[in-house]
């Protein structure tokens, strides 16, 4: 696919606007007064501007943005994007290939919303637990580390790549033994025990001692630690 197979439509607030589902996801096109384009006027059609307002979407039930997994940036929505610019970012959402993780996920949605069409057109009510179950597993899926874990698990990085001339902390440490200072220790601490957190978050699980961190028992097994 090419720019020139773009289908444009008048917006309803101006200008022109294009929609075209790629490989599982969803590319806007747009330009007019109101979008990052280049003139931001409302012309006679798409072939008088020169560059574009685009965003991208995962096209399932959740909409999920994802413009920055094919473009430069971080935005949801990409402004002044050329025609060149926007082929290229057509052909790598068509050799786009989710992880297994994103297909669990959009299974798992599927499988929902399925569960919930058929309950609503059969009026068949689910049970609590299987309600408080599913509730259970989509908050783990969503998830993620706040940003005080992140910040500190990168320190914690930074710190343990600093040891070796391999640029990634999983590659190296040939020495017997390395030295690190009384602060370099705390914050690698303080990573593993905002990790431990996560984990907890993750799978209901806690140290049983917290003079003993490491030794995990799971909630069910003694409920009043």
């Amino acid at each position: 696919m090419n720019f020139s197979d773009l289908k444009f439509k008048h917006s309803q607030h101006g200008g022109w606007s294009s929609h075209t589902e790629i490989n599982g996801h969803v590319l806007s096109v747009q330009c007019g007064e109101r979008n990052y384009c280049d003139p931001r006027e409302d012309l006679s059609s798409p072939e008088e501007y020169s560059t574009f307002e685009i965003a991208i979407w995962e096209s399932t039930d959740n909409r999920k943005w994802c413009t920055p997994r094919f473009t430069s940036g971080d935005d949801a929505v990409k402004g002044w994007a050329s025609r060149e610019e926007i082929e290229g970012v057509i052909k790598a959402i068509e050799r786009y290939v989710i992880s297994p993780e994103q297909a669990k996920s959009k299974l798992i949605d599927l499988l929902i919303n399925q569960i919930t069409d058929l309950t609503t057109m059969s009026k068949i009510e689910l049970g609590d637990d299987v309600i408080a179950e599913i509730n259970r597993l989509k908050n783990i899926i969503n998830l993620k580390p706040d940003s005080v874990t992140a910040k500190s698990v990168s320190e914690a990085r930074k710190i343990m790549e600093s040891f070796d001339d391999s640029p990634a902390m999983t590659v190296g440490y040939d020495k017997p033994a390395y030295n690190l200072t009384s602060e370099q220790m705390i914050k690698i601490a303080g990573a593993l025990y905002l990790a431990d957190c996560l984990i907890f978050d993750l799978e209901g699980e806690r140290p049983v001692d917290v003079d003993m961190p490491g030794r995990w028992v799971k909630h069910e097994e003694d409920p009043n630690i």
